[in-house]
């Protein structure tokens, strides 16, 4: 069945980019077009500079968040003031929905990787939506759901696993998210230093260099250039022993 097409007031400049990508997130192709309608009349388009903040962590949120282009790094700070990434998300995700449904503060810190577009729902009218939108509230719960499950995945994994089982784990989510085809495998695209890699799992940069160059050794991965392809996925999940991990989100 094709999609409807959304008729969008605000922002006519970013019109076929919204088209684009809200048209494709499960939560909206499930809901009523009115109900569509009403979401992206009340919403704005925003532009962050590489670097600038969008949440703070324990701060207030009034709007969800949708990555329309760039990318966003989602993560905290520890008392000693390190810095933990949690993920990247990119076009298509949504970013603070669990404060914005509990009424808290956001979960996590989180600012542009890169230059990036996000649209922005007001809390108000988003809960409206769902209050009158069950197909919307069904679709909104079982992101909630799979978030949940992501979650617990992930700390189970974190106790678990070895570091190798983790940075194999963490290369299967980049790529199902980032992979793109190349002549060798699927490269991640993101642009990613092994300081920000390393980042994700709370490991030095010395730790996940010494287990990239274990698996490139093996040639389950090649390194050029800041790049990372995947040659072996089934190796990769064979040492993370998992099928298919998802990304935990806020």
């Amino acid at each position: 069945m094709s999609a409807t097409k959304i008729q969008i007031n605000p922002n006519p400049t970013y019109d076929a980019l919204i088209q684009r990508v809200i048209g494709k997130h499960p939560a909206f192709q499930g809901c009523r077009a009115e109900t569509r309608e009403s979401l992206l009349r009340a919403s704005s388009v925003r532009p962050f500079a590489r670097g600038e903040s969008v949440t703070v962590r324990g701060g207030p949120v009034d709007a969800l968040h949708i990555v329309l282009s760039g990318s966003l790094e989602v993560g905290m700070h520890d008392p000693d003031g390190k810095h933990y990434v949690r993920w990247y998300l990119e076009p298509g995700q949504l970013q603070s929905f669990i404060p914005l449904i509990d009424g808290k503060g956001a979960i996590y810190d989180s600012r542009a990787h890169s230059d990036a577009l996000l649209l922005q729902i007001p809390r108000d009218v988003l809960m409206t939506a769902v209050a009158e939108d069950h197909e919307l509230m069904q679709s909104l719960l079982l992101m909630l759901c799979e978030r949940s499950r992501a979650i617990h995945e992930t700390a189970a994994a974190e106790v678990l696993m070895t570091l190798g089982g983790r940075v194999a784990r963490m290369l299967l989510l980049l790529i199902d998210a980032y992979g793109r085809e190349s002549g060798a495998g699927l490269e991640l695209s993101l642009k990613l230093s092994q300081d920000e890699f390393a980042a994700m799992l709370g490991v030095t940069r010395q730790s996940l260099n010494r287990e990239l160059k274990a698996f490139e050794g093996r040639g389950v991965i090649k390194i050029a250039y800041s790049r990372i392809t995947v040659l072996d996925v089934p190796a990769l999940r064979r040492v993370a022993r998992i099928e298919k991990p998802e990304a935990p989100l806020d």
